[in-house]
């Protein structure tokens, strides 16, 4: 029996998007194959209520990666309702749930 693919949600910082959209290069190979799937918020449909996408999809994930620079902190979006939900989420599902933090520099 196959697994479902693991859903990967990806937090960052508008600046860094050259740094989400590389790493999604890299992660292809794993969406072909059925192993992943990808989501960020440049999926979010025009209309849709953005933060609800992104608390919808951040809460399903099973792996959240933060793409952690100097702008990633000035995020106040981020701050207040991606990073603490992520890391709840975390210590909550206890190994079912992961978070990945990826040092951007530049």
């Amino acid at each position: 029996m196959k697994r479902p693919p693991l859903k990967l949600f990806f937090s960052y910082a508008h600046e860094d998007r050259h740094v989400r959209d590389e790493l999604d290069k890299h992660l292809d190979i794993l969406e072909r194959e059925g192993l992943v799937t990808v989501w960020w918020d440049g999926e979010i449909t025009p209309g849709a209520r953005w933060s609800e996408a992104i608390a919808q999809h951040l809460r399903s994930s099973d792996i959240i990666i933060f793409l952690v620079s100097k702008w990633f902190f000035q995020s106040e979006f981020i701050r207040a309702n991606e990073l603490p939900v992520a890391l709840a989420l975390e210590r909550e599902f206890k190994g079912q749930k992961r978070v990945i933090s990826v040092i951007v520099e530049r």
